[in-house]
C-alpha cells in the first residue's frame, strides 16, 4: 500500500487502518492524540518521514486544542 492510499481516521479512531506507531506512542503516554504530544515536532519516529503530510495535520490539530 502506498502512503497516498492510506486514509488516517485519526488517533481517536478505534478502527485503525494500519498499526500506527504514533497512535501507540500517544496512547502509551496517556495522550488523546499525536497532536497533544509536546514533542511531536522533534520526534524521530519513522512514520513522520514516511508520511510527510502527518506533521502538517498534527500542527493543524494542535492549533485547535483547547
Amino acid at each position: 500500500m502506498k502512503p497516498e492510499q492510506i486514509e488516517c481516521l485519526g488517533c481517536k479512531s478505534a478502527k485503525a487502518l494500519f498499526n500506527c506507531t504514533l497512535k501507540q506512542c500517544a496512547t502509551k503516554r496517556g495522550l488523546q492524540t499525536r497532536a497533544h504530544c509536546p514533542d511531536f515536532q522533534t520526534c524521530k519516529e519513522e512514520q513522520w518521514t514516511r508520511f510527510p503530510e502527518l506533521p502538517g495535520s498534527a500542527t493543524r490539530m494542535r492549533a485547535t486544542l483547547g
